[in-house]
């Protein structure tokens, strides 16, 4: 098992962290993260200070409801070029490339219909979702520089 944990480490820039809670899910590993945004006194109301990132924490979770991890093997060796981590099984197969840009993947383990779609990490929406020809090497570019997840899936 592949535990990221965050404990006492408190790091500040919440963009680096959600990349590595991305990269550590995508790498089949369970992400715990703690964070002193909402320390509790009795004098004062509680406010997160980082409720930006914790709702992109919440995307995470909602984007996993569309699979079933325990089914899913990581596997970057389905990462043919460009920098991405990846889970799949023969019917589903998601990536998250930490810098955006290009990467290929190997899909030639699906069958039938393949479709896929981008997730943005930033604003928990997916994009259009469109077909793709499964073979050794397919090439996908994301939307923008961002960060990004792709789900895709044989139908």
């Amino acid at each position: 098992p592949l535990l990221f944990d965050t404990d006492w480490i408190i790091n500040k820039n919440d963009d680096e962290v959600r990349k590595a809670a991305w990269s550590a899910v995508a790498s089949g590993a369970h992400f715990s993260y703690m964070d002193d945004a909402m320390e509790f006194t009795i004098d004062s109301i509680i406010e997160d200070k980082r409720a930006v990132l914790h709702k992109q924490i919440d995307y995470i979770a909602k984007f996993m409801k569309n699979l079933k991890p325990w089914e899913m093997t990581p596997d970057d060796s389905l990462v043919k070029s460009g920098l991405s981590f990846a889970m799949a099984n023969n019917k589903v197969l998601f990536a998250y490339l930490p810098g955006g840009g290009e990467v290929s993947l190997d899909l030639s383990a699906m069958k039938g219909k393949i479709m896929a779609k981008w997730y943005n990490p930033l604003s928990g929406e997916f994009g259009l979702e469109f077909q793709v020809a499964g073979k050794l090497e397919t090439v996908f570019r994301a939307p923008d520089k961002n960060d990004w997840t792709l789900l895709v899936k044989s139908k």
